[in-house]
């Protein structure tokens, strides 16, 4: 079997596909594979140590009215011819897209190739690019069972994706130990791969307050990092962390933006957390919905809204929480393995 894994925009778009060909391959070491990413600098990143890839221009899908939606047809139409040519030079027997927008071209291209299309929507709300593979796609995956569309109910399956290995068992140890106060606990602060602007200020601002009870692991992103982040005891600022295997090892706790990738790994990893969801105005509230449903299941952990982010709130939230418990379980990742590689032979063959 050969499979073209497609999705790009965010690291949540690329790191759940590298961690199914990474277990698929464990399954069936014959299967090969590509990548298909956006011709951006963080996708180039999270796929640097891959020789089968390809970048596409990506066109962005407003809801709104702007200039730009005109000169971006362009852009998708070429899109569509260099994946139609990616797609007859590989010849892969199924597309598995992630979503984002490079994942739409690539998919409308497999569809005119009458190649087999899996999808998979980690969020509690489906986006705009998968809506609109939905259609085309041979099988609907969803992390979350409220987002069934009953229209699609016989090619959709609730399943969750697998964790990258080296999340579970860590190959190198945290680089950063001389920062670390052993008498404190360790809180990482994510807010997902693009950044977070307002909570990256507010960390900063508050950070000696904090200091006094945790050592602060500031995952900053590289759209935001700048050279005031410096570090010191008990604070270490981040860029972007590729392998965060190191850093969960050693996180007792967590405060986090509520995008999907992050919390199947929280979850997975039995990490308590305080969730800062994005707003409804800076997204299309997604992640409220992703952090509620979070919570819901794992009671360790909870909700703050950013408008409580400079407030006492944060502190005590974060005070609230209570030490890690339990480590994760390799049983749940391999029936989760075994399920999506059925399901993708189940797809392929239908092509054939």
């Amino acid at each position: 079997m050969k499979i073209a894994l497609v999705g790009g925009g965010t690291a949540g778009h690329i790191i759940p596909s590298i961690s199914v060909i990474e277990k698929i391959k464990e399954i069936d070491p014959k299967t090969e594979y590509f990548f298909v990413g956006a011709d951006q600098d963080l996708d180039k990143k999270n796929l640097e140590s891959f020789s089968s890839k390809y970048f596409l221009p990506i066109a962005k899908l407003r809801r709104y009215f702007d200039i730009k939606n005109f000169t971006d047809i362009f852009i998708l139409l070429n899109s569509i011819y260099k994946s139609y040519c990616i797609l007859r030079k590989e010849k892969p027997d199924v597309v598995f897209s992630k979503g984002g927008f490079v994942a739409v071209p690539f998919c409308v291209a497999a569809k005119i190739l009458n190649i087999p299309i899996v999808m998979h929507e980690s969020d509690s709300s489906i986006g705009l690019a998968n809506k609109l593979i939905m259609p085309m796609a041979s099988q609907v995956w969803l992390s979350h069972p409220s987002s069934i569309k009953k229209r699609y109910l016989s090619k959709t399956h609730v399943l969750n994706l697998p964790i990258l290995n080296s999340l579970v068992s860590p190959k190198s140890a945290f680089e950063y130990s001389e920062y670390i106060n052993l008498d404190k606990r360790n809180l990482l602060i994510l807010g997902g791969s693009l950044g977070a602007e307002y909570l990256n200020e507010v960390i900063f601002e508050h950070r000696e307050e904090l200091k006094h009870h945790f050592n602060i692991i500031h995952v900053i992103g590289m759209k935001n990092f700048s050279s005031k982040y410096k570090k010191e005891q008990s604070y270490i600022p981040l860029d972007y962390i590729k392998d965060l295997g190191p850093v969960y090892q050693v996180t007792d706790l967590c405060l986090s933006r509520a995008g999907a990738g992050t919390l199947a790994e929280l979850d997975s990893l039995k990490i308590p957390a305080v969730l800062v969801p994005l707003t409804k105005e800076g997204s299309r509230g997604d992640q409220i919905l992703n952090a509620e449903y979070f919570v819901e299941k794992n009671q360790n952990s909870n909700i703050l809204l950013e408008s409580y982010l400079e407030s006492k709130s944060l502190l005590e939230h974060l005070l609230k929480l209570p030490n890690r418990s339990s480590k994760h379980s390799p049983k749940t990742q391999e029936k989760v393995t075994e399920k999506i590689y059925s399901l993708l032979k189940k797809a392929s063959s239908k092509a054939k």
